[in-house]
């Protein structure tokens, strides 16, 4: 066929292609994660916004007139744009203004300031169960300090956000509802999905004690505080709890106490099955995130990354050092980019922060390899602006119910199989690299790429619970090509245009 033809028959199928429905995928809600500083700075400083979409993962410059430090809540909505979001000191909106009754949050001494606070994983925003409009806010702020000279939250709130209010902004229709009054860990708040697939666990911890404090949330409203002791007695004022993206083993940590491994009961709220592991280190503060299929644990310890076999027969014994301090400032000392707070994000690789203002995260690549196969990117990916460590704590917002377990009555589908079945690609067409968006989904999904003669052209993994990647096609002609993933027993297809 000659060249002439080929080009017209190339845009004929195009056409074909692109007048093809599609469905996009349903709400998201970790679409943007936000971070930098109030934007009347000159740059490099001003707001930023990392970005999960056409382009992959990347970040870029955003006008904001909110200061975010290490505290960092946002909820995106069906277009990935942030429809609620908190630095801890008030609750911003769609449009980046104060939400309606937003102002005032976290009533403390420490509150009473410009500035963002300054507690990783300390705020957490959760879809309320069978209220589309409705989000629950789960936070707490620095109250003063103990005996024991360590930071402590004297109060555990919760606000609720209505979308309905303000025109469709949304606004607080409560704000600051005290939970529970004593003496607290001030970060480490967690939550994850009921076996039953509707409901929501949130776990916080008291402070000098072994004891974690549990609600659950559920469409009648918040049931507990429930308690359970068990593991290392906490006195750290910065710790890190984080659960598997399974929802079925939990893991908690500090600078003093170290680390505590849980399996978890979603039906019960119960955590059992303790692994301990010592971090034998003078350091003052720990972050942890799960590989994608739960077996990787990740610790950020200041100045390493260590990596831990969950599936080991003994925790310590499996611990790796993946990643060290490499000397590298930014700009100039002492501002180190160091190892800090951590998040595994859509994409399906996770992201460090520095421990400093910087501009730069770091990249654990493929989190669900053993060892140095890892792959830690140092400082690999730019927010563009001067970020103070506001990576957010990512629940996971697709986990369903529990099939078969006992919990499992509410005949709601498996989670991976309420969203609509759709793959879209972009840009299409394309020169070869391309970004897919599909639904999450609990088990390793397989990508397949075939010409219109069936020859694979392109093979990839697809981690478990992501919902985004970016491939690319090496050595292929312009032309129509099939991209098809597999998860089990479904496999979901669409259509590509490579034009070079």
């Amino acid at each position: 066929m000659g060249s002439r033809h080929s080009g017209v028959w190339l845009w004929t199928c195009l056409l074909f292609v692109l007048a093809s429905p599609c469905n996009c995928t349903a709400q998201n809600y970790d679409g943007r994660w936000l971070g930098g500083y109030e934007t009347s700075l000159p740059a490099p400083y001003g707001g930023n916004k990392t970005l999960f979409e056409q382009g992959a993962t990347f970040s870029v410059p955003e006008f904001r007139s909110m200061y975010f430090s290490r505290t960092m809540a946002c909820l995106t909505n069906a277009a990935d744009s942030p429809m609620v979001y908190t630095n801890g000191i008030y609750v911003a909106n769609l449009v980046n203004d104060t939400m309606l009754n937003g102002a005032g949050l976290n009533p403390s001494i420490f509150t009473d300031q410009t500035y963002g606070l300054y507690t990783a994983n300390s705020h957490i925003i959760l879809p309320w169960p069978n209220a589309p409009d409705s989000f629950a806010l789960f936070h707490m702020a620095t109250d003063g300090v103990n005996t024991a000279s360590t930071f402590i939250s004297q109060h555990l709130y919760m606000s609720v956000v209505d979308m309905a209010l303000d025109g469709g902004l949304g606004g607080l229709a409560s704000k600051n509802q005290i939970l529970a009054i004593g003496e607290f860990c001030t970060g480490g708040v967690s939550a994850v999905k009921h076996a039953n697939g509707r409901d929501w666990w949130v776990l916080f911890h008291r402070c000098t004690s072994d004891e974690f404090v549990k609600f659950l949330l559920t469409p009648d409203g918040l049931a507990g505080p429930y308690y359970q002791q068990i593991g290392m007695q906490r006195i750290g004022s910065v710790p890190s709890g984080v659960f598997s993206p399974d929802g079925s083993h939990f893991a908690y940590l500090d600078a003093f106490s170290d680390l505590d491994v849980f399996d978890y009961d979603r039906c019960t709220g119960e955590l059992n099955g303790l692994r301990h592991a010592a971090i034998d280190s003078s350091q003052y503060a720990a972050f942890a995130a799960y590989s994608p299929s739960g077996r990787f644990l990740y610790v950020t310890w200041v100045d390493r990354i260590y990596q831990y076999d969950t599936q080991a027969a003994d925790l310590q014994d499996s611990r790796v050092t993946v990643a060290v301090w490499d000397s590298t400032y930014d700009p100039v000392p002492p501002f180190a980019l160091l190892f800090m707070n951590m998040c595994l994000a859509p994409d399906g690789k996770i992201y460090v922060s520095t421990g400093n203002g910087s501009r730069f995260l770091h990249i654990i690549d493929q989190p669900d390899s053993l060892g140095l196969a890892c792959n830690v990117q140092l400082h690999a990916h730019s927010r563009q602006t001067y970020t103070d460590n506001s990576i957010p704590y990512r629940p996971n917002y697709h986990l369903g119910p529990l099939a078969g377990s006992l919990c499992d009555t509410l005949g709601l589908a498996i989670s991976e199989l309420t969203h609509p079945p759709a793959i879209v690609a972009y840009p299409n067409p394309n020169s070869g690299t391309f970004v897919l968006r599909y639904p999450a989904h609990a088990e390793v999904g397989e990508l397949k790429v075939f010409d219109l003669n069936g020859r694979c052209v392109l093979s990839e993994r697809i981690p478990q619970w992501s919902s985004l990647g970016q491939f690319e096609i090496e050595h292929a002609p312009s032309g129509i090509y099939e991209c098809r993933i597999t998860w089990t027993s479904h496999t979901w297809g669409i259509r590509l245009v490579l034009l070079k």
